[in-house]
């Protein structure tokens, strides 16, 4: 984001005005400057503002712009319709979802039992009467923001969210809009689809004689069926998302909204004490339409991961390229929009589980680490809700960095120490983009399953998380390999543009992603495939044009381990063989001593078959893996031993340095070897506390001074006349900070420091 042509890093804490009494605004934003962020954030509820139909009062909001504009910090509102904000019917006038007009969808009684928080049902997006009611709500609140659009140089307001977590508690209770004027659209898309009725029943298997007889199917699907109607379903919801928030952005601009939009995407899911991101593949598909509706939009999504350790790391990695990937595809394989994190969990719901200065760190700069443009953290301040509109009471403390009574709690440190590193830093880290190194397949037909239920679907959905998102996805993360996904179904890939591609495949792949990815591993491409062949195409009707290319006429299905370098490894299950060729490397064997790991050569290309699942329950599948990367010479940018312990992620800068993350999720301090070849960086020690997470300069420019290597994390820098004065997260205890650059006559130093301070001089070094 430019200001004032200075590139910007969107920090931002959440705010609430209306939980916050309004004497207490000032010191509540003071507190948000000295934190170090440069924007807040808050929602406008369209339930508080007019509780009555037609009768609108928006004297707080305005009020709180106000009080925004004095106090030197940009705003990003998040004007709804839906807000959610854990308030009752998502933030939804009771008026607007009592009007059977406005077509609510399903209630609480019929609905996922942790749905309590919608009794009245949500609205059909697409509502003529919801429409109509959204436009006049729009048209009262959004003049008044864009008087106050700061890029007009007229107040605060830097960016502007419309709507929140579109489609979240349909895909949580599985309840698909069948709403009249949805049907329509339905009946419509399927009629571009396929032209003829009767294509559609070929591909449906169906006799129908009209489009407008074709209903929704139903969401249990039954084992081995043909999937196509599932499917177009799911591409259908995922026009209707796009539709919906482009009607709502062409409002937006009609009342003079000019700056940034953003839409923010649900990822995250609790498991006991730990938010997983296993379902990110999932919801990041239903936005898939949005940059291509809304051309410049902002996405970003809800990282809650409550407790962050070593098991969900690399959730924010396949998060974060979930979302670069379908801003790719709006841009035609080009990223056209930036990506933010809305909502990075610096609060939680309730005291359980208990949330710790060391799990907001690591969130904070393992998230930032991706390449993102922004974080917003959520929430900033506790407050109180008005009466009767909390769906949890009335009490939102929300484990907040700042309490409702203004305290300050432990975990608001690190939020000022990421703060003090941007106000030295913001500027060269907010251009600093992640390096990717491969490429992971991602096949959103097996994501799309939001509204699909059954032994089949649930097979899929075991798999998937297990064999991809935790297994192989999760070990190039841990390897040090880092890669972008592509969407294999609706990307161009060549060798060429894509030199090595990691592809997951299920019993099923329609026959033109077969057919894509044979040309593209025969054409010269190295193309690693677990854990099986797939043997129909999304019909169930038999089809094995991937593997007829690959020169496979044959695989068999076991039960048992798998031997690799004659030592017996465990598989977790089933593992997958086909038949040996000459010229086949075998990596692998089953126990009945078939091909189950073989590199063979197809085409000009390579095959890298891998028939086990890779679950990363072992730390030997680690070696392996980066054993293969390295006979593929797949990069290692960072340089780590002892491998696996330590994240380490690398934003780069084009022609300059980068900004190494080293996040340590363990409970002990871990001490390792480093270097980054590229960047000139030859062998060093670093010590990183436990969990704790470094973010170290290698050759940044800052001012007149340069930096090559510093072993932790810089926070402030100050030129003196004589020197250079360095404040800095102390290491390990016991250990001495380090920093290595040169200085503005052009010569070399090398200094060290005690208790967070150290001096260099000018020309002694």
């Amino acid at each position: 984001m430019m200001i004032e042509s200075v590139k910007l890093f969107l920090y931002s804490g959440e705010i609430h005005y209306f939980r916050i009494p309004e004497a207490a605004w000032r010191d509540r934003l003071a507190r948000a400057l000295a934190t170090g962020f440069n924007t807040v954030s808050t929602y406008v509820p369209w339930a508080l503002h007019e509780p009555r139909e037609g009768v609108i009062d928006l004297e707080a909001f305005v009020k709180f712009l106000d009080a925004v504009e004095k106090s030197g910090l940009d705003l990003f509102v998040r004007v709804g319709p839906v807000s959610n904000a854990e308030l009752v019917n998502e933030g939804l006038p009771r008026w607007l979802l009592s009007d059977p007009a406005a077509q609510p969808i399903g209630t609480s009684s019929g609905m996922h039992p942790g749905i309590h928080h919608t009794p009245e049902g949500i609205p059909s997006y697409l509502s003529p009467r919801y429409l109509e009611c959204v436009a006049r709500w729009y048209a009262v609140l959004l003049p008044i923001i864009a008087a106050r659009q700061k890029k007009d140089g007229n107040g605060p307001v830097l960016a502007v969210q419309l709507c929140n977590e579109i489609g979240m508690i349909c895909w949580l209770a599985r309840f698909t809009d069948r709403a009249p004027w949805v049907m329509k659209m339905y009946h419509a898309f399927l009629r571009k689809r396929y032209g003829r009725i009767e294509d559609l029943n070929t591909a449906y298997g169906s006799a129908y004689s009209d489009f407008s007889e074709v209903e929704q199917p139903p969401v249990t699907v039954p084992e081995r069926s043909n999937l196509r109607p599932w499917l177009d379903r799911a591409e259908f919801i995922r026009d209707y998302y796009a539709e919906y928030f482009g009607r709502l952005a062409e409002m937006a601009r009609s009342h003079g909204i000019t700056c940034e939009l953003v839409a923010n995407i649900p990822m995250f899911w609790d498991y006991d004490t730990r938010g997983r991101g296993v379902q990110a593949p999932v919801t990041v598909s239903q936005f898939r339409g949005f940059p291509r509706r809304v051309p410049g939009l902002a996405l970003g999504g809800a990282y809650q991961m409550r407790r962050f350790d070593h098991e969900n790391i690399h959730d924010v990695v396949v998060a974060t390229e979930a979302v670069r990937e379908i801003q790719r595809g709006g841009g035609g394989g080009r990223e056209c929009g930036r990506i933010y994190c809305v909502e990075l969990q610096t609060g939680i719901l309730s005291d359980r589980p208990r949330l710790y200065p060391s799990d907001v760190e690591l969130n904070l700069r393992v998230s930032a680490a991706q390449g993102l443009d922004g974080i917003n953290a959520y929430m900033f301040c506790g407050g109180r809700n008005p009466p009767r509109t909390g769906q949890f009471g009335e009490e939102h403390e929300w484990q907040a960095p700042i309490a409702s009574d203004g305290t300050p709690r432990p975990h608001l440190r690190p939020l000022e120490d990421f703060g003090r590193f941007l106000k030295t830093f913001g500027e060269p880290y907010s251009r600093s983009r992640r390096r990717t190194v491969t490429t992971v397949a991602w096949y959103t037909l097996y994501w799309m399953t939001e509204f699909m239920n059954g032994d089949g679907i649930r097979r899929l959905q075991t798999e998937r998380e297990s064999t991809a998102f935790d297994g192989l996805w999760r070990l190039l993360d841990i390897v040090g390999r880092p890669f972008e996904l592509l969407d294999v179904k609706r990307r161009l890939f060549t060798p060429e543009s894509h030199p090595t591609l990691w592809m997951y495949c299920f019993e099923f792949l329609e026959r033109d992603v077969q057919e894509k990815l044979a040309i593209y591993v025969r054409a010269g491409g190295r193309l690693a495939l677990w854990p099986r062949f797939p043997r129909f195409d999304e019909r169930y009707e038999e089809c094995r044009l991937l593997q007829e290319a690959c020169g496979i006429e044959e695989t068999e299905e076991e039960e048992g381990n798998v031997w690799i370098g004659g030592i017996e490894r465990y598989s977790g299950g089933r593992v997958f063989s086909i038949e040996r060729k000459k010229g086949d490397q075998i990596l692998g064997l089953s126990a009945a001593g078939r091909p189950v790991i073989v590199r063979r050569t197809v085409g000009r290309g390579e095959l890298l078959f891998v028939g086990v699942a890779l679950r990363d329950n072992f730390l030997y599948w680690r070696s392996i893996v980066a054993r293969w990367c390295d006979e593929w010479k797949i990069e290692e940018p960072v340089r780590l031993r002892p491998v696996g312990e330590i994240g380490a992620h690398l934003r780069e800068l084009p022609s300059e340095g980068a900004f190494l993350t080293l996040s340590n999720p363990h409970e002990l301090a871990i001490s390792l070897k480093i270097s980054l070849p590229q960047l000139g960086v030859e062998e060093r020690t670093v010590s990183v506390p436990a969990r704790r997470a470094w973010i170290l300069p290698l050759r940044i420019k800052w001012g007149r001074w340069f930096i090559e290597w510093a072993n932790s994390e810089i926070l402030d820098l100050k030129e003196k006349r004589d020197g250079l004065e360095i404040r800095y997260r102390e290491p390990v205890l016991g250990e001495e900070f380090e920093i290595i650059g040169q200085d503005p006559t052009g010569k070399r130093f090398q200094g060290t420091g005690r208790d967070g301070l150290a001096e260099i001089g000018i020309g002694r070094g």
